[in-house]
């Protein structure tokens, strides 16, 4: 079966690909290991990312601006985050923060973010969640063909990472909260201009089903 015959033969969205073509995973250590040498790319990067963020669970979607800075290693990021009415907020690694930090992204994301992009560390986000490399499926997000590291088919229950088949960029990391429902990260539009290809265009979190906060890529460059 050729990929568009595959792609047409797969429900819209996020379906889940026939269990027929189980037969095409690769075992998940190699997938992880292609993740992270893609991810050796994002060490040292400074982004500045623009959209809408939702600070708590009912309110309402403000506009907002994120900077990260992605220094190498495990304490060396940092997001500064300007809401509206000039307010302000920075978080910056292994746990300081200040101004209304209602508006940082969540603490989730404040762990798998720096993981990705500062230690380039795939591995330390699949060992924190306990996605369990031993299962292991193909799924569609969107248009692209995903490794599903930690789930069988729909299996949304455990936690999981999602890797693009083609180009193994890091596109989804989902797993259960203790309180609030599902985290659900989604990273996609790796390729093109700022990053070119170090870092995704496009960011959207949802937190039990209801969106947190939706990014788009502004600028991008290393570190000085």
């Amino acid at each position: 079966m050729d990929r568009r015959a595959f792609l047409t033969a797969a429900a819209a969205g996020a379906a889940s690909i026939p269990l027929t073509a189980r037969a095409w995973l690769l075992p998940a250590p190699h997938v992880v290991r292609r993740a992270e040498r893609r991810l050796v790319r994002s060490g040292g990067l400074q982004v500045a990312l623009r959209g809408v963020a939702r600070p708590t669970a009912d309110g309402p979607l403000l506009p907002v601006s994120d900077r990260w800075v992605f220094g190498r290693g495990a304490t060396g990021a940092r997001v500064d985050v300007a809401g509206p009415d000039t307010r302000t907020a920075f978080w910056q690694a292994p746990g300081s923060a200040g101004g209304d930090v209602a508006l940082l992204p969540s603490e989730a994301s404040r762990r798998i973010l720096p993981a990705l992009f500062g230690q380039g560390s795939l591995r330390a986000v699949i060992d924190g969640l306990g996605v369990d490399l031993r299962v292991q499926s193909l799924a569609l997000l969107g248009d692209r063909v995903a490794h599903v590291l930690g789930a069988e088919p729909r299996g949304l229950d455990r936690p999981q990472v999602w890797i693009d088949q083609d180009d193994y960029a890091v596109l989804r990391v989902r797993f259960r909260l203790e309180r609030g429902g599902y985290y659900d990260l989604q990273l996609s539009a790796w390729e093109g201009p700022p990053a070119e290809g170090a870092f995704p265009q496009r960011l959207v979190t949802t937190i039990g089903g209801r969106l947190r906060r939706q990014l788009h890529l502004d600028r991008a460059q290393r570190a000085g």
